[in-house]
């Protein structure tokens, strides 16, 4: 994609790409204010689960819920629509999936630092009736101070809300969401348990059934810590 061109921003470079988005940092004309431009392309889908991921940050405001500043138009040749462009707030700290990446685990005193902002984030959420869908390191962001974000409501679905497909990070997601039901606060919870149990020990917890104990595979660990990742993994 060549670089966008978002009446009211002069953007800078691009942050990334996914499947159906490139980000991209910018400035606000108007103030200055550096942004991420989340960019998707005319594909209606991926248009749909933007607008909808707008919406639903639209109603909830939490300080560790990614913000959204504005909705905007992408010009296209001719003059034709090139899609859509959310300028959120920007995310300076990178991601949890990068952290990973480079240190394959995570400190107890820091699984909390991140956690606990993570499931009051979660429980916003929730009390405005939705569903996050997609708990994963890669949709948790840090701000410059190393504060988390829950970002990427793309999947994001009203409590209840019944939809033919399912989306999720392998490994992350709740048995019941790969058994066909549709996500619910509890399978988010299931979500950060996995989280947690993932920057802990390195790798997703996988089956219930074919499980080890937490405690067997980090003995050193507090036991209220490994009491709640257990708990929140029975979800």
């Amino acid at each position: 994609m060549d670089v966008p061109r978002i009446p009211g921003y002069d953007v800078l470079g691009r942050i990334g790409a996914g499947s159906s988005a490139q980000v991209w940092r910018a400035r606000r004309v108007a103030d200055d204010l550096d942004v991420a431009l989340k960019v998707v392309p005319t594909r209606a889908e991926d248009v749909s689960a933007a607008l909808r991921e707008a919406g639903v940050l639209a109603r909830v405001r939490h300080e560790h819920v990614i913000h959204l500043y504005d909705v905007l138009p992408v010009p296209g040749a001719g003059g034709r629509p090139g899609g859509v462009a959310l300028a959120m707030e920007l995310a300076a700290g990178g991601s949890l999936a990068e952290v990973l990446g480079a240190r394959s685990h995570l400190t107890p005193g820091e699984v909390v630092t991140v956690g606990s902002p993570l499931a009051g984030a979660l429980a916003e959420l929730h009390r405005a009736g939705v569903v996050h869908g997609d708990v994963a390191p890669g949709n948790v962001l840090f701000r410059s101070d190393g504060m988390p974000l829950l970002a990427d409501l793309g999947v994001s679905r009203i409590a209840g809300e019944v939809r033919p497909e399912t989306y999720g990070t392998d490994g992350m997601v709740a048995p019941e969401v790969l058994e066909g039901f549709a996500p619910t606060a509890e399978s988010d919870v299931y979500g950060l348990g996995a989280l947690a149990w993932l920057c802990l020990v390195g790798e997703p917890p996988g089956w219930a059934g074919t499980r080890t104990a937490l405690a067997e595979l980090r003995p050193e660990l507090p036991e209220a810590l490994v009491a709640l990742v257990t708990s929140c993994l029975a979800s």
